[in-house]
């Protein structure tokens, strides 16, 4: 037997409803009670390609668009009606209806009535009508759509044809064996009918979620941020799950089915491990920066140090480059200049380049071209001074060009100024050596293998269950939950957590800098049990290259850790093992932050920034 192509998107988009639905139905149903009709269209339209919704059931019956004919129920007069729950009906029927049950019973498009009016009676109609009809028509191939093997096709000979009839005569008059053709209209059928429902509960869900103020602690520091406020947390996921790569098209205009929960449990891996990455590569630029201070003699040594500094700074870069790139890829000003390379990956994402010369394809709008120009392969911090500097320039000129961009961008944007400024900022006090790419890589191989060895794992992590808690007000459990699960996952495949990975990395590379310099010294007896900083360095055992004896041996050091030593190198364990969210009479919530007092003129410009109304640009149909 073989499955349809759509068969498991069905399961995973009634799966992903079925989860919103049973648990925040009270929330989108009291919100889309209070939007009026206009606002209600302005959400159906959006989450639709071109913003294209049939404006009745007549019209997307004679649309000459198949897939408004396969679902003409979704149509702009019958779902905006304030006075009509036909909405709230057919949202819940999808949602909470198994799968064969919505072949066979359902509410008629046409009359309205219930009964045996399922997809089955529907899409009949539309045959026997000649409306519509599949490419593939094969009288010797029927498609099952009962509970054991929903969705499988299998081909009959033609001399089994009667016994085949006989054996299935039951399924077969319920509507549950149907020819190939029949069987593939019906799960395309539930698959466009599911994908509109669960986008326009993740936009509703999603603005319910924006809504809601972030309030975070006194602690600035990324990690703790994630790892105490679940507003954060939330925000954070989302930013990595509205950029995901496979939103933009390959070569040949494709895009894989992107509205599953999967793309959530992606999404948090890669929240948390970009976190502790970046928040390792500035403790490790810190680390080699006192070393340098503290045993810098002769040219020698600090060419080994220097040397350490810039290929650090160039993995920054790229790492800020990438975020760019991924950002921009997926705003409204800047998909249409990036393409997906197919089965192509880098690290676990799918490869996003340029479609060609920045100067060719943004030539009206400098704005986009500069970023564009940062976005180019072979890019280095160095040259990247000359486009921010232009951004710089031009902001000044056009102070109004910055609203253009996506916060998204901005944020993208804003970190890999950061690195630029900090290399140029070195290169003025010390004679920087250009990045080789050849030599002096402890720390750049050290994070690759980490990155290689996580990679891995990324699309094996299931968080499911929890998946559609995130769009909405994120709830203190839940983040909890979700963080734990995520610990349980890394400490289960690698012996130990994903911040004492890439901990013991860290120092292991600095330990290897400080021996070398002293090395090139002849100070060799020294290296023993010091620091860069004299406190006294925590020497790492080099794991084996087998993967599972490397687990055990990160097992066997989780037992001899010495915590308190690592916290004055590695201010984090991540995650935690749950945040500060029940509290009692013993432990009492903080109380909140004094309010400023500012002029009605400040209200309205911060208003205007972080009221974002900005839809999540995901097209049905």
């Amino acid at each position: 037997m073989e499955a349809s192509p759509d068969t498991e998107l069905v399961k995973l988009l009634h799966c992903d409803l079925y989860r919103k639905i049973h648990r925040h139905l009270l929330y989108i149903w009291n919100f889309w009670d209070s939007l009026s009709p206009a606002q209600r269209t302005m959400y159906v339209r959006r989450g639709a390609h071109d913003n294209e919704v049939p404006e009745s059931l007549e019209g997307a019956l004679e649309s000459w668009r198949r897939d408004f004919r396969l679902v003409p129920e979704w149509n702009i007069k019958e779902i905006v009606n304030p006075d009509s729950p036909y909405f709230y009906i057919r949202l819940r029927l999808r949602a909470e209806r198994p799968l064969p049950w919505q072949v066979q019973f359902g509410h008629s498009v046409v009359t309205g009535d219930w009964g045996r009016n399922g997809d089955h009676a529907f899409i009949s109609t539309l045959i026997n009508e000649k409306t519509i009809r599949h490419v593939e028509s094969s009288t010797n191939s029927w498609t099952f759509l009962d509970p054991e093997r929903y969705g499988k096709s299998v081909k009959v000979e033609v001399k089994d044809m009667e016994k085949f009839l006989t054996d299935n005569k039951k399924l077969i008059d319920a509507g549950l064996c149907v020819p190939l053709s029949t069987g593939q209209l019906i799960i395309r059928r539930q698959a466009l009918h599911l994908l509109c429902c669960n986008v326009l509960v993740d936009d509703l869900l999603q603005k319910i979620g924006w809504n809601q103020p972030i309030t975070s602690g006194l602690d600035t520091d990324t990690i703790a941020l994630i790892g105490t406020n679940p507003a954060v947390l939330e925000r954070y996921i989302d930013y990595w799950y509205l950029s995901r790569p496979e939103k933009v098209a390959d070569e040949k205009g494709r895009k894989p089915p992107l509205y599953n929960d999967k793309y959530i449990s992606v999404s948090f891996f890669d929240a948390i491990h970009d976190a502790v990455k970046h928040t390792t590569i500035w403790n490790y630029l810190s680390e080699i920066l006192v070393l340098f201070y503290t045993k810098y003699t002769g040219d020698a040594q600090s060419t080994i140090i220097l040397q350490e500094i810039a290929s650090v700074c160039d993995l920054e870069f790229n790492r800020t480059q990438t975020i760019l790139k991924r950002q921009m890829s997926t705003t409204k000003n800047g998909h249409r200049f990036f393409k997906r390379i197919a089965n192509t990956y880098d690290n676990g994402n799918a490869r996003i380049v340029l479609k060609g010369r920045p100067q060719t394809l943004a030539s009206h709008d400098k704005q986009l071209r500069y970023i564009l120009c940062l976005c180019q392969p072979r890019m280095t911090a160095w040259d990247a001074v000359e486009w921010l500097s232009k951004l710089d320039e031009l902001y000044e000129a056009v102070p109004s060009k910055r609203l253009e961009l996506d916060i998204r961008v901005i944020d993208a944007l804003s970190d890999l100024a950061n690195i630029v400024g900090f290399t140029k900022m070195l290169s003025r006090a010390f004679h920087m050596p250009r990045h080789s790419g050849k030599e002096n890589q402890r720390f750049v191989n050290g994070v690759t293998e980490l990155e290689k060895e996580l990679s891995q794992l990324k699309s094996e992590i299931d968080l499911s269950g929890l998946a559609s808690s995130f769009t909405i007000p994120l709830q203190a459990e839940v983040a909890s939950a979700a963080l734990n699960e995520f610990n349980e996952f890394v400490i289960d495949k690698t012996g130990t957590t994903i911040g004492f990975l890439y901990c013991d990395m860290m120092l292991d590379c600095a330990g290897s800098v400080e021996k070398e310099v002293l090395s090139v010294q002849g100070d060799d007896a020294q290296t023993t049990d010091k620091e860069p900083n004299g406190k006294g360095v925590l020497s790492q055992p080099e794991y084996s290259n087998d993967p599972k004896v490397r687990v055990q041996e990160r097992r066997w050091r989780e037992k001899t850790r010495d915590r308190e030593a690592y916290k004055r190198n590695f201010m984090y364990e991540c995650p935690p093992a749950e945040l500060s969210a029940a509290y009692t009479a013993e432990n009492p919530p903080p109380l909140p932050p004094k309010p400023f007092r500012v002029q009605p003129s400040t209200v309205e410009v911060f208003s205007m920034i972080f009221n974002s109304e900005e839809a999540t640009s995901r097209p049905i149909l």
